[in-house]
């Protein structure tokens, strides 16, 4: 595994050696005096930049953040739109956590959107030591609209396909027009095989949750046209692990757009408290 730093005023980027010797960029925010580590998944059309508006105000109350750009996603311009196979996603992220496990510090896993699916696919396969796992607006359960619409799955690795998620629906503020809609690393196509690893994943992903034993915070937009809340608050709600919160805030899908600092406050609470021992807790 390899690593580059380009410093930046808000974050440094890495390049991190996935599967099969593809380089995936990486940002990365460097809390001073660091207690843990955060690594953040993005969803099928977004990347790393979009978990910004947290991450800075996580490092800035001592925990430092690698957000991942997923191949062919975000900076990743090799196969745009494309992955191999499951496997290829998940061997990449176990890169991503072998890189953020070298400051020995506990280490946080967050999903935002599809990348909480990301998530529990990688925790059901690995069985990683972490010390949380984090879930922002998942799309475990998604809304009955997404649910209805028909994608093409195959082999071909060409991006042709018009990604699923409705950009629309991310938020209703500013940051639609001034930011979402015109993002030049904003993912437009993927390839059929994205969508067969995008349904891979899926498949029985709530019996994959419900065997996850780490502690678990879970981050909703009561305004999401995204995500069925109530299912997934259902099956949290079973979801057999001694910690666990959920918080409902006044947003709309994109949480780290609507509100950013409340979502930063909960998880900093969230971190800390699970870095404390267990007599203190």
């Amino acid at each position: 595994m390899k690593s580059k730093d380009i410093t930046d005023l808000k974050h440094s980027f890495v390049t991190i050696t996935g599967d099969g010797g593809y380089e995936l960029s990486a940002r990365y925010w460097q809390a001073e005096d660091a207690q843990a580590v955060i690594v953040l998944l993005h969803g099928v059309v977004s990347h790393s930049e979009w978990m910004e508006a947290i991450a800075a105000p996580l490092a800035q109350q001592g925990i430092s953040c690698l957000a991942l750009d997923r191949r062919g996603a975000g900076l990743n311009t090799q196969a745009r739109g494309d992955a191999p196979s499951t496997d290829a996603l998940l061997s990449d992220l176990q890169a991503g956590m072998d890189w953020a496990n070298q400051f020995k510090l506990p280490v946080h896993l967050c999903g935002f959107c599809w990348g909480g699916n990301y998530a529990v696919n990688y925790l059901a396969k690995y069985q990683a030591n972490i010390a949380s796992m984090i879930f922002i607006a998942p799309s475990i359960f998604p809304a009955a609209s997404l649910i209805e619409k028909t994608i093409e799955i195959g082999d071909a690795g060409d991006a042709t396909e018009e990604p699923i998620m409705p950009i629309e629906q991310f938020t209703d503020g500013p940051m639609f027009e001034s930011f979402i809609q015109p993002d030049p690393h904003r993912l437009r196509k993927v390839s059929t095989r994205m969508n067969s690893c995008i349904q891979t994943f899926a498949r029985g992903i709530w019996m994959k949750f419900l065997k996850l034993k780490h502690p678990c915070l879970l981050i909703l937009g009561e305004k999401d046209a995204v995500v069925d809340n109530v299912a997934t608050r259902q099956v949290f709600d079973r979801l057999k692990v001694d910690h666990k919160s959920c918080l409902m805030l006044d947003a709309c899908h994109g949480i780290q757009f609507d509100m950013p600092d409340d979502a930063a406050r909960a998880i900093t609470q969230w971190v800390h408290t699970r870095n404390q021992p267990p007599d203190a807790v």
